[in-house]
């Protein structure tokens, strides 16, 4: 999780340099934007096995990132929304819809491509910190079993799914 928003502020300090026009040469954005591209997956890779592991019982798939980010505060489960937004603007400003580039590396593509690496670091961040805040359990009735996200009684035993943090409610 720290090496998740290690990645965000980072990938966030590069986007804003890369707005202001500082005398970098275009190798050093090209080297940090690789870097943290290389460096996302890191945190990427188990940020995904975190996920299938809070997720695994979800009936409906439209639940999941309810069910995944139930452990975060509001303003970190709606950030990687927001960041989806910002870099799928960015996408559509620099491409101007053609995708077909020149094959020369630019400041608009070090604007372009951290906008989506701090997206794919804000989700990471968002399901660690969740699974860290719900001990990584899936959600359970008071005897063990496993209960959808929206239940409110268990379906094998009947007793009511109360909402704590507890490892047997999760």
């Amino acid at each position: 999780m720290y090496l998740a928003g290690l990645g965000l502020i980072l990938s966030c300090i590069v986007h804003i340099l890369s707005f202001l026009n500082l005398p970098f040469s275009l190798d050093v954005y090209r080297m940090s934007v690789l870097f943290l591209a290389i460096f996302m997956f890191i945190v990427l890779v188990p940020a995904v096995m975190v996920m299938k592991n809070l997720g695994k019982n979800v009936i409906k798939s439209r639940d999941i990132w309810k069910v995944v980010l139930r452990g975060c505060p509001t303003w970190l489960k709606y950030l990687p929304n927001l960041l989806f937004g910002y870099a799928l603007v960015w996408f559509i400003i620099i491409t101007g819809g053609n995708t077909g580039g020149n094959g020369s590396f630019s400041i608009n593509d070090v604007k372009l491509f951290s906008a989506f690496i701090m997206l794919f670091y804000s989700g990471s961040l968002a399901i660690l910190y969740s699974a860290i805040q719900t001990g990584g359990q899936a959600r359970r009735c008071p005897n063990g079993h496993p209960v959808s996200p929206d239940a409110k009684f268990c379906g094998e035993c009947g007793l009511g799914v109360i909402n704590s943090k507890s490892p047997n409610n999760q």
